[in-house]
């Protein structure tokens, strides 16, 4: 069997081009429209801002009693600890971390009031 021809070759290769670009065409004007449903937003709002504000309200509402439980069991530590070395510095450290853990709940909801008064946001204190 002969090879086939230059000129055959790019024959069938543009007759294969244009068959494509015609289903192309043709497959846009025959595009079925979709109506698609909106996807549900499980976090409520829409904007950067109230989400920041939303998470660091729920941290403070989250981290005020487990800061008060974790005083409390310093306490506790502190009490039981009979002149044990090693549990009053056991306890002193958490004593330390609470205060710590604490401080950062506060300076988030502090940096997060300056922040908004900065950038003039109103009416999200």
């Amino acid at each position: 069997m002969p090879a086939p021809s230059e000129a055959a070759t790019n024959q069938s290769s543009g007759f294969a081009a244009t068959r494509i670009l015609f289903l192309g065409f043709a497959a846009t004007l025959f595009a079925v429209r979709v109506h698609a449903e909106t996807i549900f937003n499980p976090i409520g709002t829409e904007d950067f801002q109230e989400l920041i504000k939303r998470f660091v309200d729920y941290a403070l509402v989250l981290l005020t009693p487990l800061s008060v439980i974790m005083v409390l069991l310093t306490g506790f530590f502190y009490m039981t600890a009979g002149g044990n070395e090693e549990k009053v510095k056991r306890a002193h450290k958490t004593l330390i971390w609470t205060v710590i853990g604490i401080a950062i709940v506060l300076l988030a909801k502090s940096a997060q009031l300056i922040i908004e008064s900065a950038l003039g946001v109103k009416g999200s204190g």
